[in-house]
């Protein structure tokens, strides 16, 4: 309850200071990892509004704060709007501050993340791409970022049903991601779920078992065992030892 009261006078806020678009977006910033879809909206709103008739459309406060937008918008699941706004963000930013900028980098993940929402793979695998090369142009400094867009090229990949290629892409992002960010790490955990997944359509249910049940003991460290999301990756291990036949394990 107290956490719900702060984040709506977090909101009330950022009405009263309208005027302080770098105030909003950092109340954006705050409410967006908390699910809090219509106060981040709201505050992000504030601060691209206040950015753009401060410094212009072009800046990059005022990109970043409508990427800020489309984020909230994606995760309220207005997934139309969202990618409406990370195509101007985008759009923006490869024109006024480089296609090879971080600000260009960062919506474009985010963007390629909401078109594979939308069904639309083949646009998203082109970002990642695009990200992929990028990223790995700046060599060490970003090679974890580098990683993890590789692991989301994997994604939309196997999403196409070219699952030997995924699998590729998949397996040395994992790799990497290991090395550099740890295995708990959430670019680390998608990406073996993902890898797992694509192991077990290609018919290799064993091997998709053993992933998964080093994604379980790696989540339950990590959340607990009752958490939903080690509880979905209990899930997936059981249909992965099902199809293997181990039905009493998978029980």
């Amino acid at each position: 309850v107290l956490a719900a009261w702060l984040e709506k006078a977090a909101v009330d806020a950022v009405e009263d200071r309208a005027d302080d678009p770098a105030f909003a977006r950092g109340i954006a910033s705050l409410l967006l990892p908390r699910g809090n879809a219509p106060g981040a909206l709201r505050a992000a709103t504030v601060a691209y509004l206040g950015y753009a008739e401060a410094k212009g459309e072009s800046d990059a406060d005022a990109i970043d704060a409508l990427a800020a937008v489309a984020a909230a918008r994606a995760l309220a699941g207005q997934m139309d709007g969202a990618a409406r706004d990370y195509g101007r963000a985008l759009a923006t930013a490869e024109a006024h501050l480089g296609a090879e900028s971080a600000e260009a980098c960062a919506v474009r993940r985010g963007y390629a993340l909401v078109l594979d929402d939308l069904g639309r793979h083949g646009a998203a695998e082109s970002l990642h791409r695009r990200n992929v090369a990028v990223l790995g142009r700046q060599g060490r400094r970003f090679a974890a970022e580098a990683a993890e867009a590789r692991g989301l090229l994997g994604r939309s990949v196997a999403a196409q049903g070219r699952l030997e290629e995924a699998e590729d892409v998949l397996a040395s992002a994992v790799g990497d991601l290991e090395r550099l960010q740890g295995p708990e790490h959430a670019s680390t955990t998608l990406a073996v779920t993902a890898l797992a997944g694509v192991v077990d359509a290609l018919g290799r249910s064993s091997e998709a078992a053993v992933l998964l049940t080093r994604l379980v003991l790696t989540h339950e460290r990590a959340l607990g065992l009752d958490h939903p999301t080690t509880l979905g990756a209990l899930a997936d291990l059981g249909g992965a030892l099902a199809r293997e036949g181990r039905w009493a394990d998978a029980g």
